[in-house]
């Protein structure tokens, strides 16, 4: 999974001529509480 978040992080900044100084994830799979039905989030 961590390949295919940094993946898409290189794309976002390839595509959007930017580049991403800090990415975190945030819901309840950074506390530990991964559930099928929830979303991945990026800010």
């Amino acid at each position: 999974m961590k390949t295919k978040i940094l993946d898409k992080l290189s794309e976002i900044e390839k595509d959007k001529n930017i580049e991403i100084l800090f990415a975190v994830e945030s819901g309840s799979r950074a506390w530990g509480f991964k559930h099928t039905k929830n979303k991945i989030l990026y800010r």
